[in-house]
């Protein structure tokens, strides 16, 4: 991109040297006693606040740092819970670090992550003025001497005594081959074809200091049983796992949990989705099939239930004309029944 551009190809990993800062200087505040055991916090690890890894406790650990280092650097701010508003820590945060005279040029947000560049640039400047208001001052840096220099001057010295002897003597320089004089195009000698004329000098003059000057060093070698290194590993690799467990009461823990089931359902959304297509294809196919069936079976019996209906019609008419006939001949016994009673009278 264009910022990465101007800042150069090492900007990405400033933040990185900028959190050992940090760590270099809550050292110096000595925060391992005062922040980590009387107030019974965790200690962070040297790039911990540079790189996201768990935005909840990272965030609740920034902010717990950040009002202790504001309160080493005289001013009062209480250390926040974990069930606080995020915005208003945030808020304590930044106004304590425009009280030091520190400009913020980025938005309240990039802090709630709890890791960035923002959050290691305010515990870099709360450390410094927590460091200033201790009175704590750098010493110059004190180069050693390297004694190696002497040694080559000494060399040098008694090459260029070789080299004149050998001028004085003459004959002496025929002794050598061509590769102890191989010269450049600038005409430079070589070091190696000098220190072997110097030692041929002092051979020549019958001491030993050649010898000793170009006598190899001792090669170093370790007596530790690789055996018994490996056993060793094994043995303390358990002690050197730390394991962070996050309380279940934290609602960023269940923020996290519930982006991480939103997650799942996404990924098994695709494939679901794709099995539920499937499903209404072989379901529609399945109703196209029945349709065509039923079509083929009423055109198939169409025949016989036009027929089924003329003779339900003609089993109607019949029963119609049963009951006329039936009433008529109830009428007529009735009448048959009367008459001889007439007939009596």
């Amino acid at each position: 991109t264009e910022d990465e551009i101007e800042d150069g190809p090492g900007a990405a990993y400033q933040v990185f040297l900028n959190m050992e800062a940090v760590l270099d200087n809550l050292k110096l505040l000595d925060y391992d006693r005062e922040y980590c055991k009387q107030l019974h916090h965790k200690p962070i690890s040297r790039h911990y606040f540079a790189m996201a890894t768990n935005s909840g406790e990272q965030f609740h650990a920034f902010g717990c740092l950040a009002s202790w280092l504001v309160r080493m650097g005289g001013k009062d701010m209480e250390e926040p819970q974990e069930y606080d508003d995020p915005n208003a820590i945030v808020s304590g945060i930044l106004d304590a670090v425009r009280s030091l005279g520190h400009s913020i040029d980025f938005p309240p947000s990039k802090l709630k992550s709890g890791s960035g560049p923002q959050v290691v640039y305010v515990l870099l400047k709360l450390s410094e003025e927590a460091l200033q208001v201790r009175r704590f001052v750098f010493d110059k840096p004190r180069y050693p001497t390297d004694a190696g220099e002497d040694h080559v001057d000494v060399i040098e010295d008694e090459s260029e005594s070789a080299v004149k002897t050998l001028d004085d003597q003459g004959g002496v320089a025929d002794e050598f081959s061509d590769d102890d004089f191989i010269e450049d195009e600038d005409n430079v000698p070589d070091v190696d074809g000098l220190a072997k004329m110097a030692a041929a000098a002092s051979a020549a003059a019958g001491g030993s200091q050649g010898d000793a000057v170009l006598k190899p060093e001792v090669i170093l070698e370790s007596n530790t049983d690789s055996t018994e290194w490996m056993l060793e590993v094994e043995r303390v690799q358990p002690q050197l796992k730390v394991v962070l467990r996050a309380e279940g009461k934290d609602w960023r823990v269940h923020l996290d949990s519930m982006h991480q089931y939103q997650k799942a359902i996404g990924d098994c959304y695709g494939q679901v989705q794709q099995q539920l297509k499937r499903m209404e294809e072989d379901i529609g196919r399945s109703l196209e099939k029945l349709g065509s069936r039923e079509k083929y079976l009423n055109s198939q019996v169409e025949g016989a239930l036009r027929e089924l209906r003329a003779a339900q019609d003609r089993l109607a008419e019949a029963r119609e004309r049963y009951k006329q006939a039936s009433g008529a001949s109830t009428t007529a016994a009735g009448s048959c029944r009367r008459s001889p009673r007439s007939w009596s009278e």
